[in-house]
């Protein structure tokens, strides 16, 4: 069953780092790049379920610069720009879930809101959505946010990340607030 206005949308997946860029190692030598290339793949395809169209930005094996991955996404025209990354602290003890959006953005806020919500259902620690002016989000010119759904360098959380079925459940998290944000968003128009 389609959803509304999610169908046909043309949604920007931006998995975090690539190539020679690791991104974050986790305890257990989990590399953030490769989670966000898995949780990147799984939520598209539940999009593609959804009826939107996916891009990424990036091949599995490019790590184009931050630059180029919003000039990619502002080429194509999408209506969302997702990028999923995994956080990192010094603290081992630093965990749970946080969205980025771009400061001034209404609608970025709201995605990243919804993202956060559904998320956090999970049981995961809410650690909030945040105004930022990363590149990525201040230089897209579609609602961005930048997804980081736990951190790498928490112990539990990395054994977590390393199981099939808690990236299925985040994608499904992940995946319901992008739609969730597309629902409200047509009630908003209405």
């Amino acid at each position: 069953q389609d959803q509304p206005g999610i169908h046909q949308a043309l949604i920007i997946i931006d998995p975090g780092h690539g190539a020679d860029d690791p991104g974050n190692i986790g305890p257990n030598l989990l590399r953030e790049a490769d989670v966000c290339w898995e949780l990147a793949r799984l939520v598209a395809g539940r999009l593609i379920g959804a009826g939107a169209r996916v891009r990424f930005t990036r091949t599995e094996v490019e790590a184009p610069d931050i630059r180029e991955r919003a000039a990619r996404a502002n080429d194509l025209g999408a209506q969302v720009f997702i990028s999923i990354h995994l956080n990192a602290h010094d603290d081992e003890a630093a965990c749970g879930a946080s969205t980025y959006y771009f400061r001034g953005s209404r609608s970025g806020r709201r995605l990243a809101e919804s993202i956060q919500e559904f998320i956090v259902a999970l049981g995961v620690g809410d650690c909030r959505s945040h105004p930022q002016s990363y590149a990525s989000l201040k230089e897209t010119r579609m609602p961005a946010v930048i997804v980081e759904p736990c951190f790498i360098t928490n112990s539990d959380e990395a054994i977590r990340l390393e199981l099939p079925s808690f990236r299925a459940a985040l994608a499904d998290a992940i995946t319901g607030g992008i739609r969730a944000y597309f629902e409200r968003s047509m009630l908003v128009a209405s």
